[in-house]
């Protein structure tokens, strides 16, 4: 096991605990950056009982909120213990369609043919090295129309946002790259610096702000964005 995924033996299902929205927790460890950043993911499934896969799906949490929304999902990821955690998590909860969690290598799953609406790499793009394989594969199991999403952090002067990411993208470096894949190709910046950086330093108060005021639309506000959003369409 690599120190990188260390991190779920150790912490356990963090990301459900991130995205508690109960308000003691606001107190506690509710992240508003991640749930910005699934918020995206989110807003752009549309429609009704999508098939949807995730890889890298890690503790299940952003899989455990599509489902919510009484879509198919299925959770990928190569990290036993994260999986182990998705599926215990899940049983606490009711859906209409209960979530699936793979612990395979997804390269080389025996996929039947084009059956998903949409897969979806959340923060998982900047930890490729070689990023091609996943995506064509995900291409090749993709229905016609669907759409492959994506957010990563944005590449920024200096440093690498975390020492595990081994690549990281400008809004149009993403774009150009994707562009390869597909003509029909969005790449949008969120979630302001300022905010982020805020966030940081005052947790409880902006959860406790958040609690009371929708901040989803403060994007505005801003000029600097940390995160890049990106979908492209078979």
């Amino acid at each position: 096991m690599s120190d990188e995924f260390d991190k779920y033996k150790i912490h356990g299902a963090y990301h459900w605990e991130a995205i508690d929205n109960s308000f003691l927790n606001r107190f506690g460890k509710y992240s508003l950056p991640l749930m910005l950043r699934y918020g995206k993911i989110l807003s752009r499934i549309e429609g009704e009982n999508k098939k949807v896969l995730e890889i890298g799906c890690g503790d299940g949490a952003l899989v455990h909120l599509i489902a919510e929304k009484d879509h198919q999902v299925t959770g990928f990821d190569l990290e036993e213990i994260a999986i182990e955690l998705a599926r215990e998590k899940v049983k606490g909860y009711s859906y209409n369609v209960t979530p699936e969690f793979i612990n395979e290598d997804f390269l080389e799953f025996d996929f039947k043919g084009n059956q998903y609406d949409y897969i979806v790499f959340a923060d998982v793009i900047e930890h490729l090295r070689h990023p091609e394989p996943m995506i064509e594969k995900a291409l090749d199991i993709l229905k016609v129309n669907g759409y492959i999403l994506f957010t990563t952090p944005a590449k920024r002067e200096g440093s690498l946002w975390d020492q595990h990411h081994v690549k990281e993208y400008l809004a149009e470096e993403l774009r150009c790259f994707l562009g390869k894949y597909s003509d029909n190709v969005s790449v949008k910046q969120f979630m302001p610096l300022k905010l982020y950086r805020l966030f940081q330093r005052h947790r409880t108060f902006l959860n406790l702000v958040d609690y009371i005021v929708n901040l989803l639309d403060i994007n505005s506000m801003f000029s600097e964005y940390c995160m890049i959003f990106a979908a492209i369409r078979k």
